[in-house]
C-alpha cells in the first residue's frame, strides 16, 4: 500500500529550508512534512505537520500544492506518494524546531541548490530539488 505524505517547499533567496530528523540513533536531512492522517486534506495534514514540526514559524500567503512525486520512505522502505506545496507568501523566517523531547527534528537550514544535494537527501526529495532547479525556483 501507497502511504500518502506531503512536504512543504519553502524558498528564501532561491534557498530551500531542509530539516535534519533523529530517529533511532540516525539522522538524516529532510524536506518539512509528513503522514497524512486517515480522513485528513493534504492541506489540513501540510498544516499539522509544520505546526509540529516548525511552531514558531507563521506565513502569511497560500500553500499551492506543485506536483506528486513517488518513490520508497527513507524511513521504513515502504512506497510514499509525496504531494509537494510551495508557499506562495512570506514566513516571519522563523523556522526553529519544536523544543518537544518526542520531536525528531533537530535542526533547520537554510541551503543552496549546490549544498542540498551534498546533504544526502532521499531519492524523492533529490527530485523534487532537481525539478525546482529546472523551474529555476532554486
Amino acid at each position: 500500500m501507497i502511504r500518502e505524505v506531503v512536504c512543504g517547499l519553502i524558498i528564501e533567496d532561491k534557498k530551500l529550508l531542509v530539516a535534519r530528523k533523529e530517529v533511532g540513533g540516525k539522522s538524516s536531512w529532510i524536506l518539512p512534512g509528513g503522514k497524512i492522517e486517515r480522513g485528513e486534506h493534504p492541506y489540513e495534514g501540510l498544516v499539522r505537520e509544520l505546526k509540529e514540526e516548525l511552531p514558531y514559524m507563521k506565513w502569511d500567503g497560500l500553500w499551492v500544492p506543485w506536483q506528486y512525486f513517488t518513490g520508497i520512505s527513507p524511513n521504513n522502505k515502504s512506497p510514499i506518494r509525496v504531494l509537494a506545496f510551495y508557499l506562495d507568501g512570506k514566513t516571519n523566517g522563523d523556522y526553529r524546531p519544536s523544543e518537544r523531547a518526542d520531536e525528531p527534528i533537530k535542526e533547520t537550514r537554510l541551503v543552496d541548490c549546490l549544498d542540498l544535494l551534498k546533504l544526502g537527501l532521499s531519492d524523492v526529495s533529490r527530485e523534487m530539488v532537481y525539478k525546482l532547479q529546472q523551474e529555476r525556483r532554486i
